[in-house]
């Protein structure tokens, strides 16, 4: 489990400073397929992304929800941890 955990953390760390980053990616593609579901009745085109654009919202939904269930006093263990020693994070729990 600690072995886990220690894989576990940093990515999310990562992957939370990363879904910061396309914040801006994330609301366009929303806007985008919002549009494109008014849009896909009347164009072939929007009917053809709009399934790749729904995969990918709900993908970065879930990686997006994922993250920000990592409880913060894990977060701030791992933190501690870094710095003070491997074994803080069982002491702690």
């Amino acid at each position: 489990m600690e072995e886990l955990l220690e894989k576990f953390i940093p990515l999310a760390e990562s992957f939370k400073s990363r879904i910061k980053k396309y914040d801006s990616v994330y609301k366009q593609l929303k806007s985008e397929f919002a549009q494109l579901e008014k849009e896909r009745d009347a164009n072939k085109e929007s009917v053809k992304r709009w399934p790749e654009l729904a995969d990918k919202l709900n993908e970065m939904e879930d990686l997006r929800q994922t993250v920000e269930h990592v409880p913060p006093q894990i977060l701030d263990l791992y933190a501690k941890k870094s710095h003070a020693g491997k074994n803080l994070i069982w002491e702690e729990l």
